[in-house]
């Protein structure tokens, strides 16, 4: 590869990839102007017990993803709006929420991406009032989703051989190289703050034949779901212990489903590798099965994950007044 191909082909993963994350941003953004105080008042919701509280986090995950969601819960938290342990189903349900808007992203539906972009200008046009107009922008940005996705796919595609020695530490087996892998998918979505972007960037490098087997991307979207943590830990900075520990009940969650999927990987991987024919669908529903595994675990052990995120947390804070709705 000649430097101005490689300059040229680094122009358009950064291209592709600024795409992706602006689409994200814009969808979050213009989803959250959209429901107004209704987002608010779904938190009674989720007071009514875990599963409410799943259903709520899984809700404004699959809206707004885990990064977005998960600092509203510890806005929540911060207000008294939520204890700790009721905080933890939603935060649970916020990244379960993430995986099934990334297997809409996983559908080949790259060739139709004007659609959405031209219902959603449309809807902006000719109703510019709130909701829709936040609606209509939306879409656009669920459009531009698939473009950004694309455009890093095309770029990479021709220059797969280039690539494919960068990626060989995922494709060992051995424990320190998978969590070597666990590294930098954790890292990447750090430095771009957002694991659906990463996943993103993992579906176009599978449609690029970069990677051939599920093994090969599986540390990755661990560390993916590590490396979203760092939203809410950013997030809770200069809140109340009680919000700190909500953004710590998070990585400790991500951290401890990670361990388990590694421990139980070789089951995890044939399940999920018999559910769909592509790789790309196939990494969709391994990043939800991952969260599913979570969920199972989580849920029924809320109060013993709580008493850990305090113990690691120590304060003498006190914890913010509980508000009206407690």
């Amino acid at each position: 590869m000649s430097g101005r191909e490689l300059i040229l082909l680094i122009l358009q993963l950064l291209g592709g990839l600024a795409l992706f994350i602006f689409a994200i941003r814009l969808m979050t953004s213009s989803l959250n102007a959209a429901a107004g105080p209704a987002l608010r008042r779904g938190i009674h919701v989720a007071t009514r017990g875990p599963w409410r509280g799943l259903a709520l986090g899984t809700t404004l995950g699959f809206l707004l993803h885990s990064g977005a969601a998960t600092c509203l819960f510890v806005g929540f938290l911060n207000a008294g709006l939520l204890t700790l342990i009721q905080a933890i189903g939603p935060i649970v349900g916020a990244n379960l929420g993430t995986t099934l808007s990334m297997q809409l992203v996983s559908f080949k539906m790259g060739d139709f991406f004007y659609v959405p972009i031209i219902l959603g200008a449309a809807l902006s046009l000719l109703a510019p009032r709130r909701p829709y107009e936040q609606a209509g922008t939306a879409l656009v940005g669920f459009g531009l989703l698939f473009l950004g996705m694309g455009m890093m796919s095309g770029a990479v595609a021709p220059h797969r051989d280039f690539f494919t020695p960068w990626l060989a530490s995922s494709r060992d087996p051995g424990l320190s190289s998978q969590l070597l892998a666990i590294g930098i998918g954790a890292f990447a979505t750090f430095a771009i703050q957002s694991s659906g972007a990463t996943l993103g960037i993992l579906f176009a490098l599978s449609d690029a034949g970069i990677f051939h087997q599920l093994d090969q991307i599986f540390p990755l979207v661990l560390g993916a779901h590590i490396g979203t943590c760092t939203t809410a830990l950013m997030g809770s900075m200069g809140t109340s212990i009680t919000a700190r520990r909500g953004a710590v009940a998070h990585l400790m969650f991500n951290i401890l489903t990670t361990a388990i999927c590694l421990a139980i990987a070789p089951w995890l991987l044939k399940v999920v590798a018999a559910s769909a024919v592509g790789l790309t669908r196939q990494t969709a529903n391994l990043h939800t099965a991952i969260m599913l595994v979570g969920a199972v675990w989580a849920l029924p052990l809320r109060t013993p994950l709580a008493r850990l995120v305090e113990c690691i947390t120590p304060s003498k804070s006190p914890a913010p007044d509980s508000s009206f709705l407690h």
